[in-house]
């Protein structure tokens, strides 16, 4: 993938926000050994939230992995988040593993706050 600008990854979450009608957030991150990695995502559904935040508990990864599933938009962003058979692509998998396990993380603390 090439790399974007700020102003191009800004103009691609306005595109991205009309084609899926929700709120879109750009993750995209560099990596020392690959450089840049695109990484769009959507809000989660307060159901993914649930299902996520049920397993979170018991096996952190699987609940970032089943956020991942939901809210990374696989076509806008690098292939390399979803091919964990090539091992020079599992820091870029964690990292946006980890991400999506801030999202339960943020969206507990946000109740605890009410």
């Amino acid at each position: 993938m090439e790399n974007l600008t700020l102003e191009q990854r800004e103009a691609r979450v306005a595109e991205l926000s009309a084609q899926f009608n929700c709120k879109i957030e750009d993750w995209t991150f560099e990596n020392p050994k690959v450089g840049q990695v695109l990484c769009f995502v959507k809000e989660p559904t307060i159901h993914l939230i649930y299902a996520a935040y049920d397993k979170f508990d018991l096996s952190p990864t699987s609940s970032g992995e089943l956020l991942m599933e939901g809210v990374v938009i696989k076509e806008a962003s690098d292939p390399r988040i979803f091919d964990a058979k090539k091992r020079e692509n599992h820091a870029i998998i964690l990292r946006v593993n980890i991400n999506c396990q801030n999202l339960i993380t943020i969206a507990v603390d946000d109740v605890k706050k009410k």
